[in-house]
């Protein structure tokens, strides 16, 4: 090894490589996967090898993590097919085209008036902007709102509110509308969304407003997540006054995006 180290970037040097193949197995004890080259039972080569750097054989007893729901477990197995390798391969895409929110921050852009590498500043801390259930006028559905506006072309639209097009001919309509239906069954917040979209489309529309709902704890020191029934709610007409310092009223249409 030290020897490879001083050879580095000297003409004629191969850098070599061990391929370990895929972790096709199984711990015994705790079913975490594995790669065969990190069996405990060395230098014999069995056919069930034992695994000791995941739970020391049994002694140290974990909870499993929880499983995510089959289609998104199905996306992301490498074992999985082309459908598999396509959703990896732009799962960043994937993930933003379903964002209920963008990012915002303040951005110091003179640091790169200058040469050398791209440097991203930020003055102060990042955080969230959402804007109202329904576009302005003249203006495409973006984030929270592809979950309520237009839903007949929503995939369409989903794949138009990337920036680059290069990007949105590298996604699959198909797994767009199966990740579509795995978050409008699983995604809490989803469901609330979709809510609004059905008190929209009612003959009696009535103004709607959606509360996301933050932390109830009154230390300030700790952020605790609310629980499960209190992520959001869906309010039609008059909503009073906001119950929590942290929570965010979502209107029907708002001109500026709420940070």
């Amino acid at each position: 090894m030290i020897r490879e180290l001083l050879d580095f970037g000297k003409p004629g040097f191969e850098q070599t490589y061990m391929d370990l193949g895929c972790p096709d197995f199984l711990c015994q004890k705790c079913g975490s996967t594995m790669w065969y080259e990190e069996r405990a039972n060395k230098p014999s080569r069995p056919e069930t090898p034992e695994f000791s750097i995941c739970c020391l054989q049994g002694k140290v007893v974990l909870d499993f993590l929880k499983q995510p729901p089959e289609y998104l477990k199905e996306l992301l197995d490498y074992r999985g097919g082309m459908r598999s390798i396509k959703f990896r391969e732009n799962i960043r895409a994937y993930n933003s085209i379903f964002a209920f929110t963008s990012m915002g921050a303040k951005i110091d852009r003179a640091v790169n008036f200058r040469p050398g590498s791209y440097v991203y500043k930020i003055s102060g801390q990042n955080y969230h902007r959402i804007g109202g259930l329904i576009p302005s006028d003249g203006k495409p559905p973006k984030f929270a709102q592809l979950y309520v506006y237009d839903t007949e072309n929503e995939i369409h639209n989903r794949l138009s509110s990337l920036k680059s097009g290069d990007s949105a001919k590298n996604l699959d309509a198909t797994i767009v509308q199966g990740i579509k239906d795995m978050l409008d069954v699983y995604n809490r917040v989803a469901r609330v969304f979709r809510m609004a979209r059905d008190r929209l489309s009612a003959p009696d529309n009535k103004e709607v407003h959606i509360k996301l709902i933050g932390t109830r704890s009154d230390s300030s020191r700790q952020y605790t997540m609310p629980t499960t029934s209190e992520i959001a709610a869906l309010i039609v007409r008059d909503f009073g006054q906001s119950s929590g310092r942290r929570d965010i009223v979502v209107e029907q249409r708002e001109m500026v995006y709420k940070e």
